[in-house]
């Protein structure tokens, strides 16, 4: 089963009322095409791993290139999918010579409980504030109905960002080049289908 259908599968009805109003929104605002677009240079960051070590994009890359995959955090059934099925085809990731980072903008040491939980081989990386899922063109602000529906289910998104604003990733994936241009991003206004390691690993070719 591809890593779309087992989303689908796996995720509650609670949600479907909240997804296709979110995707309506989004497709209103155009926020999948405010990301950085293949043949541009990948903003560089200095981020905070799970040990607390600042590292930038550089120090990130594989031989090959390097996938970013923004992601809302632990709470998120969707995002906890995709980086289950990215965990599992790591053997298929590293023959290309690509490496994997994850950016989440939770604070108090939830990127080290995404880490343990989901028993990733990746790096996992604090984006407080989410001054990098800005940068990268994939930040948008929940609407006060949307904010409702979160804390109907104890997803306090203040308490887990750090911020009041309430602002969520527009969940993406990006491959950047070893000479840190893109080469290609992939997301969905309809934010319950998400790129699995299959697809961007068949778009990418050395």
């Amino acid at each position: 089963m591809d890593t779309v259908k087992r989303i689908a599968r796996e995720t509650s009805d609670v949600y479907a009322e909240h997804d296709s109003r979110m995707a309506a929104l989004l497709t209103q605002i155009n926020q999948s095409e405010r990301r950085i677009p293949a043949g541009e240079r990948a903003p560089d960051f200095l981020l905070p791993n799970t040990q607390g070590k600042l590292v930038n994009l550089a120090s990130l890359m594989g031989e090959n290139g390097l996938i970013i995959l923004f992601m809302r955090g632990l709470w998120c059934p969707y995002c906890n999918a995709q980086l289950t099925a990215f965990r599992e085809n790591r053997k298929a990731i590293l023959e290309k010579g690509l490496n994997v980072v994850i950016i989440t903008p939770e604070v108090n040491g939830r990127a080290a409980e995404t880490k343990t939980a989901l028993d990733l081989p990746f790096e996992v990386l604090c984006d407080a504030d989410s001054i990098t899922c800005l940068e990268y063109g994939c930040l948008f602000r929940i609407p006060n109905i949307d904010q409702d529906f979160f804390r109907s289910l104890d997803i306090d998104l203040g308490q887990y960002y750090g911020n009041d604003a309430w602002f969520l990733p527009l969940a993406t994936t990006f491959l950047i080049g070893p000479d840190h241009i893109v080469k290609q991003s992939f997301s969905e206004n309809d934010q319950r289908w998400r790129t699995g390691p299959e697809v961007v690993l068949d778009s990418f070719g050395v």
